[in-house]
Formats: structure tokens, C-alpha cells, sequence
């Protein structure tokens, strides 16, 4: 014990800075985690929300950030007068197919096929000068990256990357 004024005190400063230093290392380590999971990086946010896509013909509407086995969500747009002969059809890659659990589609295609690495989806629509905007709801299956491509067929092409994490 060592005395320090009138007391006798058992203490040792550089283990004590030591600890302050880590102590404000983890609260800025905290502050950190707060102010991304306020941005997006955890869930919905203005990080997390990304576009791919024109808007003179089509564009994906998705998040950058999913969570594996949590719900996310594709939202095509696709521009009035680019359906031909009252059918509009997209394609997304069977990559990104591949590495999601498709839960739904609305409204639900009237036909979908395989071509090569595309799957080819093919909506009726009534009024072709109206946009046609289809909502695809998905679980991804693994972690990691999760990439993708969508486009019109005979039109352009547009890819996007996601990151699925715990």
C-alpha cells in the first residue's frame, strides 16, 4: 500500500489510463453501432435503400442490407409504353433466383420462363400507358453477398449486389 496524502491507498495509474482508454474505445465502438444501425446498415434506412435502374424504362427498388431468413423485398418499375403488344416482360438472373426463397410475386406473372441464365417474367397489362410496378417478396438463403441482375428484355440491363448477414 502506498500513501497518498492522509490515506493509504492501493492503487496503480497506468493500469487505471489503461482502462480509461479501453473503456472509450468501447464507448465509441457503441456510438459507432448506434449511428449505423440509425443509417441502415441493420435494417431499412437511408444507407440501406438503394435503385438500380432509369427511369425512362425501369427501375429495382431493393435493400442493400438483408437480414438471412428475414424478408426483403424487389420493387420493379416499369415506365409506361414499354409493353408490347399489352405484355411487359423482365427478366432477373438465375443467380439471384438461385440464392433467395421466392415468396411472392404481385400481381403474379401470366407466364414465367427460362432462358439461359434469365428467368423471364411476363405480365398482361391493360392500359399500356400506365407503369406497371411489381413487388417481389423474398427470404435470402445464405450469408454473404447476394448479387443480382434485372432488365427488360430486348432493353436494358441493370445489375445489384446485396449483403445478407445474421
Amino acid at each position: 500500500m502506498r500513501r497518498v496524502g492522509d490515506l493509504d491507498l492501493d492503487q496503480d495509474l497506468t493500469f487505471e489510463k489503461r482502462q480509461w482508454k479501453v473503456q472509450r474505445v468501447g464507448w465509441a465502438a457503441m456510438v459507432l453501432i448506434v449511428v449505423a444501425a440509425l443509417l441502415g446498415v441493420f435494417g431499412s434506412g437511408p444507407l440501406s435503400a438503394a435503385s438500380v435502374g432509369d427511369n425512362a424504362t425501369l427501375v429495382a427498388h431493393y435493400q442493400r442490407f438483408v437480414r438471412h431468413q428475414g424478408q426483403g423485398e424487389l420493387v420493379v418499375k416499369v415506365a409506361p409504353n414499354e409493353a408490347a403488344e399489352g405484355r411487359v416482360e423482365f427478366w432477373l438472373t438465375t443467380e439471384f433466383l438461385g440464392e433467395i426463397d421466392l415468396q411472392g410475386i404481385s400481381p403474379e406473372p401470366d407466364e414465367v420462363r427460362s432462358a439461359g441464365d434469365r428467368q423471364i417474367f411476363v405480365f398482361l397489362v391493360d392500359d399500356p400507358t400506365c407503369p406497371l410496378e411489381v413487388s417481389i417478396s423474398y427470404f435470402p438463403n445464405g450469408l454473404g453477398r447476394v448479387s443480382g441482375g434485372i432488365g427488360l428484355v430486348d432493353g436494358p440491363d441493370f445489375s445489384f449486389n446485396q449483403l445478407s448477414y445474421p
